[in-house]
């Protein structure tokens, strides 16, 4: 978990770290991304990008996969097909 900044929380750096471990097309962008060059920032929540070719309904099991490996449980309170929010 050391590739991930210090300033996200545990539980974010372990799932970013088993997500990516499955799925490497996705990008993270907003401010976890800027956690790297802004030390002082924190981050609320995790925003991920995919190509145009990932179907997010897809993601689902492998989330769900994440969510069980870390010890944590997950919600979808909003699912569409360009968006797919998740609490952990």
């Amino acid at each position: 978990m050391d590739s991930f900044p210090k300033q996200l929380t545990e539980l974010q750096r372990e799932f970013l770290t088993a997500f990516f471990a499955l799925d490497s097309r996705f990008c993270l962008i907003g401010g976890g991304a800027l956690t790297y060059y802004l030390p002082e920032r924190r981050a609320r929540d995790l925003d991920l990008v995919a190509p145009a070719d990932v179907v997010l309904s897809d993601q689902v099991a492998t989330l769900r996969q994440v969510a069980r490996s870390i010890g944590a449980q997950l919600c979808f309170p909003e699912r569409s097909a360009d968006l797919l929010r998740c609490s952990v």
